[in-house]
């Protein structure tokens, strides 16, 4: 691996969880609505979530310049798959508004979680845990799920969330990213 670190490469660590049933969160948030999104007006809202998760990141974590267009991209290919039948899209509404949201796809029995992200103005609600709670329970009982997968940073908090609901550390992962430069 040290050829690729000095090649200018970056280690990527993350956590490989997973689960065959789950529990209700500890902090269960009982007012949220959790709804496939269904409307372009969801899935706009789905962007705009993605938006302001990013710019409430750290300047040297945060997305440059193209980040809109990127999301707007995952989007559709998102869309399109679950217009094909291959897992669907979810949001925990509060008062009519999208406040957290993930993507669950079904293939053969593995359910496969998807970009978990709740808007930073609704953070600290137990939104999360109740989001992914109540889309693994759809997951298994009416997707086909049999085993439920996600991948989260080892040292960010969510993992403890994904914990609290009955996911676990599974395998490690491992990746080297490296961005192109400007030539």
């Amino acid at each position: 691996m040290g050829p690729f670190l000095e090649a200018g490469f970056r280690l990527e660590q993350s956590a490989v969880l997973s689960a065959r049933s789950v529990v209700q969160p500890p902090k269960l948030n009982t007012v949220c609505e959790v709804r496939p999104l269904l409307s372009d007006a969801d899935w706009e809202e789905r962007v705009e979530l993605a938006l302001a998760v990013n710019a409430a990141e750290p300047p040297e974590k945060r997305e440059g310049e193209g980040y809109r267009d990127f999301v707007t991209r995952k989007a559709e290919e998102y869309r399109r798959m679950v217009a094909a039948g291959l897992g669907q899209w979810f949001g925990a509404y509060l008062e009519g508004r999208l406040a957290a949201t993930l993507g669950l796809f079904v293939w053969e029995g593995l359910g496969r979680f998807q970009s978990v992200e709740t808007h930073p103005a609704y953070r600290r609600r137990g939104l999360c845990g109740t989001l992914v709670y109540r889309t693994a329970r759809i997951g298994l009982r009416e997707m086909g799920a049999q085993t439920l997968v996600m991948v989260a940073d080892p040292g960010y908090v969510a993992i403890r969330i994904y914990a609290s609901v009955g996911f676990r550390v599974s395998e490690p992962m491992w990746g080297l990213e490296r961005y192109p430069t400007d030539a």
